[in-house]
């Protein structure tokens, strides 16, 4: 499949600010600095800067260094051990470019951002310490390290970005955080030295040619979480000898284990819905293989052998998919059988087959899958699907520019990859059900709109590429992954929103006119602290995510029930609440309201409860979120006695009466001693009225009272009421 690559030039070279620009740069000892908003960035060192432990100053002429910026150590290769300060929050593209006798790099945790290239052939680097703050690891970071031996991936880290280990020839250990869900093209590709790699099951996706050329790797194990493996992930890894592939894995990419001709052992899911052509043909396992079809999990992968002529064949009753090219040059194929649950077939599996050559013009079926369009399309065609179709092959209607419109079944579970690419589709209503949108299936169409269901689980690279009319797009609740260039130059298309769900962006995703360009305007919807965010600042778009109710509060409402309240925030569809569990220590969402407050019933009189509020908004039928407001916790205490009146009930004595308040076991009252100036129990009593007697006449007394629940052997009570008084005479 086609993709653009990422030139490392042209992602670490940037348009600089104009305020920078007009920052006149200024000169402290090695160092070249300027100033913006009071705050100074590092723009260049001297490049005889040499001596084992240079550290960064935390300021310049006064001003904080907070950033270290593009290229500003570049080529300073006398320099061989360099200490970061806390000040400094980024460090940007190839600021360390070719410092060819570093050894030693510390970074604070204060470093939020590590750019592009940053650390690009520094060929003597042995290790570093990745700070905990960063969440990505920038494209081509680390290429051309050729001593960094092992590395760490920070939990907090999601992504490691094209090439960004590529070349690390002395590379021998990787362990990844638990927070990682892509790894990107090229990734550790030439990693000759890597022997073992465990991908943990937050990864979603692995783009192509991640681990290509890793001659020493001897084992891989994927993830339970990975969805998608690109082509040529493994290709060249010579000393591969066992793969287990992890249960979610649904594609698998052409080519994955190219020349990887000591591949014996293959452990692979029976989920696995699509095979690209020539995935194992290198691999010791496919050699060990008898002739005739061979299986990869419930995929028909490939005819083995030569094919006797007038062969027929039947496919195991739970077959889910046909590989690309399974069938691919076998004349004798002169029928085959397939069950109802055939999802996908890939790319040319019945070229130049008896079978195939067989079959009259027109659309060809599969089972239920839609095959292929033999022939000469006749122009202005709309096709209507069979009901029963499940599936749409790998390029079954690609390049016919005739195709105007396609009527899609509510069966179908699979658009394979280039299905639709390059017809005449100007709109197509995509079924529920469909879990998968194969790369570039409706790229270079005409379509105005497309609406992503919420079975999607993937959308692959180029997906709605070259689209150029297209101007609404709505992303389903259950994506997880969008992949790279999947609506590049899509120059119509002004904003998106991204829900929750979705876990991966590829490069280029939304919001590129042409390569490297960003579309002026774009716009994206989202939540905080999600993928889209994160794609949104990483490729500098502007993005909205609803804001942070203000004021929250949590308050007794009764003796069983606390109110959250919190401001309004504008725009907002509504507002989640949720409550700290302390069983599974989690929140819970409690209440999903349009007001801007709630009431919590049932709780337990004298227990605290934690709380915290976000807002949403539905956009188009997706739902964002913005992010949550600090805690606030709210103990359920008996309500305060109201209506409390003190009158005089003879000359020496007076009576004090209250409301009943609900639930409580009884009450407590005070009056006040002028000696001790304070207020002394008086009287604990279920009833809601006391006399108080044995007064002094003509004197004034002052009375408060509250009640009280006993749970569990202890009282909890509630506030004081007003105050009270009445005089004798």
């Amino acid at each position: 499949m086609k993709r653009v690559l990422s030139v490392f030039m042209a992602m670490v070279i940037t348009i600089m600010p104009a305020e920078i620009l007009m920052t006149s740069a200024m000169t402290s000892g090695i160092y070249t600095y300027s100033v913006t908003n009071g705050m100074a960035t590092i723009t260049d060192c001297n490049s005889s800067a040499s001596g084992a432990a240079i550290t960064i100053p935390s300021k310049l002429g006064g001003y904080q260094v907070t950033a270290i910026g593009e290229w500003a150590f570049k080529y300073c290769n006398q320099l061989t051990g360099i200490t970061i300060p806390g000040s400094v929050v980024d460090i940007g593209n190839a600021a360390f470019y070719c410092c060819g006798n570093l050894k030693r790099v510390t970074i604070p945790d204060s470093v939020t951002y590590i750019g592009s290239g940053a650390f690009n052939g520094c060929s003597s680097l042995p290790g570093i310490t990745l700070p905990k703050s960063i969440n990505t690891i920038s494209p081509s970071i680390f290429v051309g390290c050729l001593s960094l031996a092992g590395i760490l991936i920070p939990t907090n880290v999601t992504s490691i970005g094209d090439n960004a280990f590529s070349g690390c020839t002395g590379l021998k250990s990787v362990t990844m955080g638990s927070g990682v869900i892509s790894i990107g093209l090229n990734a550790f590709k030439d990693c000759t030295c890597l022997t073992g790699i465990i991908i943990p099951e937050s990864v979603v996706i692995i783009d192509p040619s991640a681990f290509s050329n890793c001659i020493g790797l001897k084992s891989v194990t994927i993830g339970n979480g990975v969805m998608s493996i690109g082509d040529h992930t493994f290709s060249g890894c010579t000393g591969l000898k066992s793969a287990i592939i992890g249960t979610s894995v649904l594609t698998i990419g052409s080519d994955l284990f190219d020349n990887c001709n000591s591949l014996a052992n293959i452990t692979m899911s029976d989920n696995v819905v699509s095979i690209g052509s020539g995935a194992f043909d290198d691999t010791m396992w496919y050699k060990n293989q008898p002739d005739g079809l061979i299986y990869a999990g419930k995929v028909a992968y490939r005819y083995k052998g030569t094919m006797p002529a007038n062969t027929s064949i039947v496919l195991k009753a739970d077959t889910l998919g046909i590989a690309g090219g399974a069938f691919d040059g076998c004349t004798g194929l002169t029928n085959i059988t397939v069950p109802d649950g055939l999802m996908s077939i890939g790319g040319e599996s019945f070229a130049d087959t008896a079978w195939f050559n067989n079959q009259p013009d027109g659309l060809i079926y599969v089972g239920n899958v839609a095959a292929c369009y033999k022939g000469t399309m006749p122009a202005n065609t709309t096709i209507t699907l069979k009901p029963d179709t499940i599936g749409i092959a790998d390029g079954a209607f690609g390049e016919i520019s005739e195709l105007i419109k396609i009527n899609i079944p509510d069966n179908v579970k699979f658009i394979g990859l280039c299905s639709f690419v390059s017809t005449g589709l100007t709109s197509v209503t995509i079924p529920e059900g469909v879990t998968i949108i194969g790369g570039e299936a409706f790229g270079n169409t005409d379509l105005t709109s497309a609406k992503i269901p919420n079975s999607v689980k993937i959308i692959g690279e180029y997906a709605f590429g070259h689209c150029s009319d297209l101007r609404n797009v709505t992303i389903g609740s259950g994506v997880v992954c969008i992949g790279s260039l999947s609506f590049y130059q899509c120059s119509a298309l002004t904003s998106v929103t991204i829900p929750n769900t979705v876990k991966y962006m590829g490069m280029w995703a939304f919001g590129y006119s042409n390569e490297g360009t960003i579309m002026p305007g774009f716009s994206i919807n989202c939540s905080a602290y999600s993928a889209g965010l994160t794609y949104a600042k990483d490729n500098g778009l502007k993005y909205y995510d609803p804001p942070t109710p203000g004021s929250p509060k949590a308050v007794s409402a009764s003796y069983n029930s606390v109110k959250i309240s919190w401001n309004a925030v504008s725009g907002a569809t509504g507002y989640t609440v949720y409550r700290y569990n302390t069983s599974t220590k989690k929140y819970d969402n409690i209440k999903v309201t349009s007001a801007t407050s709630y009431t919590d019933n049932g709780r337990t009189t004298g227990t605290e409860y934690t709380y915290k509020v976000k807002a949403y908004k539905t956009i188009s039928g997706t739902t964002i979120y913005g992010n949550t407001t600090a805690v606030v916790k709210g103990k359920p205490v008996p309500a305060t006695p109201g209506n409390v009146k003190a009158i005089r009930a003879s000359s020496t004595s007076i009576k004090i009466s209250w409301s009943d308040v609900t639930g409580a076991t009884g009450y407590v009252l005070y009056k006040y001693n002028p000696t001790t100036k304070v207020y002394a129990q008086l009287k604990v009593l279920s009833a809601t009225s006391y006399i108080n007697t044995g007064l002094t006449k003509g004197v004034t007394y002052y009375y408060k009272v509250r009640a009280y629940k006993t749970v569990s052997g202890v009282n909890i009570y509630s506030n004081y009421s007003t105050i009270v008084s009445a005089k004798t005479s």
